[in-house]
């Protein structure tokens, strides 16, 4: 596994479970992580490479019965390699969507 697939893994684990140790909203059912990369453009292998091994993380995790009991939700964000997409918020961003 690419060194930097394996770290951005790591470092989506660990946003879920501190959204699951400190941010537990009142009535959420999932607890959404999030991830971008570049989706499309010139350097879309390496974000699917990246949005696979997400998915695979938050599939394992789910399949062993998610963080403190909930499930997590994965949603990709597309910044297509522009670096003034990078870092804006899924709501306010084009190209998010869950999965």
């Amino acid at each position: 596994m690419d060194t930097r697939i394996f770290a951005n893994t790591i470092g989506l684990v660990a946003v879920a479970l501190t959204l699951a140790a400190f941010g537990r909203p009142a009535l959420a059912d999932d607890i959404v992580v999030a991830a971008a990369g570049p989706m499309t453009a010139g350097q879309a292998t390496f974000g699917r490479q990246m949005r696979d091994g997400a998915q695979q993380a938050v599939a394992d995790i789910n399949a062993a019965g998610g963080v403190l009991g909930r499930k997590l939700r994965l949603e990709i964000g597309d910044d297509a390699a522009i670096p003034s997409r990078r870092g804006r918020s899924p709501k306010s961003s084009p190209g998010w969507a869950s999965r």
